[in-house]
């Protein structure tokens, strides 16, 4: 079964991204916010769900369309303004070096190449109910631990324990001191 991929992208990456990148259009949707307006992360994936279901004019009523296959929603379209070089083609397009002494890598890497076997193993992973993966395409997410178990849940989030310093330009979630592994106590996105 294909897991489709959906990307929000700059505008002007989207017209060639799916033949520029070798990517099937079956498996890869691609579609950036509308040019007059500035989508927050919430109204972007909305857009962007919204934007795919009307692409492939199923038949079906949209949450029987939502339920019937995974799903995973990279959103890279931002500015880049800590990125410029990367503002057309989006963050996700980042060549990045091969790592030494790394096996499975190649010279032509990108971010969302090593990012992507992260997001379908956590798909591959989660419960039969979920079916959305929403993930931001300008982070590179690094581990050699096995994930955990995903709980069956309407929604859950995976978080990096990092320094206050490093996620102050990110979405971040706070946790209840006593007990940090089952509560989220707040999200900020703090830019």
């Amino acid at each position: 079964m294909i897991m489709r991929k959906l990307l929000s992208l700059p505008p002007n990456a989207v017209t060639d991204y799916s033949l520029l990148n070798s990517r099937d259009r079956k498996e890869w949707f691609s579609t950036s916010d509308p040019r007059d307006k500035r989508l927050g992360s919430g109204s972007g994936t909305t857009w962007l769900l919204e934007e795919c279901y009307r692409d492939e004019n199923s038949g079906v009523n949209f949450n029987e369309w939502l339920s019937a296959e995974k799903r995973i929603l990279i959103h890279a379209g931002g500015q880049s303004r800590r990125l410029p070089a990367y503002a057309v083609t989006g963050k996700i397009s980042l060549p990045v070096p091969v790592f030494r002494w790394a096996r499975g890598q190649r010279l032509s890497q990108d971010l969302l190449s090593l990012q992507l076997p992260l997001y379908e193993k956590i798909m591959q992973q989660s419960p039969a109910s979920l079916h959305t993966l929403v993930v931001s395409g300008d982070v590179y997410i690094h581990t050699d631990k096995p994930l955990q178990e995903i709980p069956e849940a309407d929604v859950v989030c995976y978080g990096l324990w990092v320094d206050a310093s490093l996620a102050s330009r990110h979405g971040v979630f706070a946790a209840r001191r006593n007990t940090p592994g089952n509560w989220i106590a707040c999200f900020r996105n703090l830019h």
